[in-house]
């Protein structure tokens, strides 16, 4: 891909995200959106050929920034896990629209449909590569089951992320609660040295606070 088709490609699903948060699922309309990205129709659905398709691609693109982070590539697991939890909460802090519409999609979707699978299939099969490699370097107990701690982790995010969604929880408050959640989770299947880097990532939060 050249710089110039990136920039397109970039420009294009920054307006799907606008477009959603502004319009909603349903008010996506593929010529409008074109031109709102500087785009012809054409081109718009040659690249992506249908409404689903685009959104999902939206989707996705936010959620390769939400789990991958460069800074993050030498950290260790748990730090690694913290930051990919702190994203989550950014990516809504920072389009919380966008972020209502695709809950209410996801909600709404079927088990198998490509929306749930990237939301949550990938996002579990991340999480557990994570968790794997925190127990592979000596920060969980050799007991602790990764798939039921991965599953754990991230119903913790999307049952505080569902509160949010239905008003239970301030917007403003989405930090503290997921960070509790993180904290709460772990704390009694660390190692020592586990929970030492619990404490530095507490000292951190508090550092920014």
């Amino acid at each position: 891909m050249t710089p110039r088709q990136k920039e397109r490609r970039d420009r294009i699903l920054r307006v799907t995200r606008e477009q959603i948060a502004k319009e909603g699922y349903e008010g996506i309309v593929m010529r409008e959106l074109a031109v709102e990205a500087g785009v012809s129709p054409t081109t718009l659905y040659k690249l992506y050929e249908t409404k689903d398709k685009l959104v999902v691609a939206a989707l996705r693109e936010q959620l390769k920034f939400i789990v991958f982070a460069d800074e993050e590539k030498d950290a260790n697991a748990l730090a690694r896990i913290k930051g990919m939890f702190d994203r989550i909460v950014q990516s809504t802090l920072d389009e919380p629209k966008y972020t209502h519409v695709m809950m209410r999609q996801l909600y709404r979707a079927e088990g198998n449909d490509e929306i749930v699978k990237l939301a949550l299939g990938n996002s579990i099969s991340n999480l557990s590569a994570l968790v794997q490699q925190a127990q592979q370097e000596g920060l969980l107990k050799p007991e602790v089951n990764v798939q039921a701690l991965s599953r754990d982790l991230l119903g913790a995010v999307w049952y505080i992320n569902f509160l949010w969604h239905k008003d239970f929880v301030a917007l403003n408050d989405l930090p503290r609660q997921v960070n509790e959640g993180f904290f709460n989770k772990l704390q009694f299947i660390v190692t020592d040295a586990g929970q030492q880097v619990l404490d530095t990532l507490a000292a951190q939060d508090a550092a920014l606070v």
